[in-house]
């Protein structure tokens, strides 16, 4: 198989729809490792798509759960995505990738993730390593804001013509869950990484004495 989709979800049943939808057909095969936590028909909505569904005890680690779905990975291609982003262009995957030089490992595509909520222009565009080559040997790494690292040097190639857009929820947003998780790499991992994204929470929870602390 040339390509998977690997996944997590939690409560996902609304918005996986409209992300299989633009991305399933173009996908050899779909893993979700599915939270424990979840008390929606994700399960259901995610067979009717062809997904198959990996259980994951929640562990407080969103790498541990990642790291779950990436083993069942099968094809020579592992896609990552979120449950409430879209693919645009994700017909031109397969010709991508069928073409892509052997010693690329790593296809980087923007991902369009925050808008001005008053004018809706993209405010925050981003490049991530979204598609890599499964032999490689993967990890992903850390509680919270976990980033996948190779077990050697990679090759990446930058691709400008599928983008991943991310649909932010209505609802308010709410740290408190990002900062738990990241006290925990802090003080039970010992990760200096965690200190940078708790200033950057706590930013957001307009707790300005605690942000410039860790800044």
């Amino acid at each position: 198989m040339l390509v998977s989709l690997a996944m997590i979800c939690r409560d996902s049943a609304k918005t996986l729809p409209g992300l299989l939808k633009s991305v399933g057909k173009y996908v050899d095969e779909v893993i979700i490792a599915l939270d424990s936590r979840t008390k929606d028909k994700t399960a259901k909505v995610a067979r009717k798509y062809g997904a198959t569904i990996i259980p994951f005890d929640w562990c407080d680690d969103f790498a541990a759960a990642r790291n779950r779905s990436f083993q069942e990975a099968k094809s020579d291609f592992v896609l990552w995505i979120d449950d409430d982003d879209v693919v645009e262009g994700a017909e031109k995957i397969r010709p991508l990738l069928r073409n892509l030089p052997p010693d690329v490992d790593v296809s980087i595509l923007p991902y369009f993730y925050d808008k001005d909520p008053d004018t809706s222009n993209w405010i925050s565009v981003v490049s991530r390593d979204r598609i890599v080559r499964r032999n490689v040997g993967w990890q992903w790494q850390n509680r919270v804001h976990e980033v996948l690292a190779p077990s050697r040097p990679v090759k990446a190639a930058k691709v400008a013509d599928i983008r991943i857009i991310h649909h932010r929820p209505q609802s308010k947003y709410d740290p408190s869950r990002n900062i738990r998780l990241l006290e925990m790499m802090w003080d039970i991992d010992k990760k200096p990484r965690a200190l940078a994204y708790l200033g950057h929470e706590y930013y957001h929870a307009r707790n300005w004495e605690k942000a410039a602390r860790y800044y």
